[in-house]
């Protein structure tokens, strides 16, 4: 829509009052008063709170909160409701509106704001990287059920895998994939290939897995399977239900990650969420590389005091370019929230975003310190 573009309302205070005028424009005769909408003082706008909101969105199957106070202590309201019941008194003059048609807009635009959002990674000293690991996944799993026919855990699992792959491994040993890309089109026996060691990453394994892992043995190769911790039995027991037992490794994705991030940061508390960084930031660029939606992004959010020479460390391993550092507050880590790339998406007839597999509107993935190594051939595969 051009209001939408026109007036900036990506972000959550204007889209919580936009999608309530909405509904409240309903019960009102037009043209519409703009005072109508003011509470006596004229200070806010009437009607908006988070209770209300709750509901609208709600009746579109929204469960999420957007606005804990529906958007009416957000600045500059008045001036986006004045705005809003003018284009609508335009659109009545004009024939042929249609507020549930704007509601509905408005409610498809607060769904877009939340798939939109980039996963959240914490670390803090009271809890394992392995704990935060499954608070991570859990992001993933929910926004999945949320988003029905997605698969968000089992891509950020696989770029996960390769991010740690990727800075570990020499450059140009081994390709990455978008996570939707089959191995039988591209020829690969495994989504990682290191040597003769096949890596298959899967959230849910099942037959059609162990029959690959069968051609791997086959090929004088060793299949790796890393899944979710709930999901390792599963794999050993499908092993060996055809005779594969001891054959196959399985590791779960959790212990894959801590343990090298703990060898790593030579069991150096204090360097761990260097190596987490670093971590991150390699996946963020696969998912730049790789992937067309941009959500997939991981923020990462570390609470951890910098001494001088870990923060003169972290910066000389960055590339020459220039870097923001934001959000460094009471001695507390500071990586960076780098802008991530949007392009502007196709409009429909009433002109909502068409997918196009980016979504348009600012946004910011958080993006950590850190030089990542994506093998090369990686790209050549892809056609990047």
């Amino acid at each position: 829509m051009v209001f939408k573009k026109q007036h900036n309302a990506y972000t959550k205070g204007p889209l919580a009052l936009l999608v309530q005028l909405s509904r409240m424009a309903k019960a009102k005769s037009f043209p519409l008063d703009k005072d109508d909408f003011l509470t006596e003082s004229k200070g806010q706008v009437a009607g908006l709170g988070g209770s209300n909101l709750k509901k609208i969105l709600a009746d579109h199957s929204i469960v999420q909160i957007l606005a804990s106070e529906g958007g009416r202590t957000s600045r500059g309201n008045i001036g986006l409701m004045q705005e809003y019941v003018s284009f609508l008194n335009d659109w009545d003059a004009g024939g042929g509106i249609d507020l549930d048609d704007a509601e509905d807009f408005w409610a498809e635009q607060v769904r877009q704001y939340f798939r939109n959002q980039p996963f959240v990674l914490s670390a803090d000293a009271s809890k394992t990287v392995a704990a935060s690991l499954d608070d991570l996944f859990d992001q993933a799993r929910k926004r999945q059920k949320q988003n029905p026919g997605t698969q968000y855990l089992g891509t950020v699992l696989q770029h996960l895998v390769g991010a740690k792959l990727a800075l570990i491994m020499p450059a140009e040993t081994f390709g990455i994939h978008g996570a939707s890309v089959a191995d039988s089109p591209t020829d690969r026996s495994g989504d990682f290939v290191l040597g003769s060691t096949i890596i298959h990453c899967t959230t849910a394994p099942g037959e059609p897995l162990i029959q690959k892992c069968r051609s791997n043995i086959q090929a004088d190769c060793l299949p790796v399977i890393i899944t979710i911790f709930d999901r390792v039995r599963t794999a050993l027991d499908l092993a060996s239900d055809v005779g594969l037992g001891g054959r196959v490794e399985v590791w779960d994705i959790q212990q894959f990650l801590s343990t090298n991030i703990s060898e790593h940061s030579l069991f150096d508390g204090s360097a761990r969420n260097m190596t987490i960084a670093e971590i991150v930031g390699c996946y963020n660029d696969i998912i730049d590389l790789y992937e067309t939606d941009p959500s997939l992004c991981i923020e990462f959010e570390a609470k951890q005091s910098l001494t001088t020479a870990e923060l003169v460390s972290l910066l000389r391993s960055l590339p020459l370019t220039k870097v923001s550092v934001e959000g460094a507050t009471n001695n507390e880590t500071g990586y960076s929230s780098h802008p991530h790339c949007h392009s502007e998406p196709r409009r429909g007839i009433f002109g909502h975003a068409v997918s196009n597999g980016r979504s348009g509107g600012p946004s910011t993935c958080g993006r950590p310190l850190a030089r990542p190594r994506i093998p090369r051939q990686a790209r050549d595969d892809s056609g990047v």
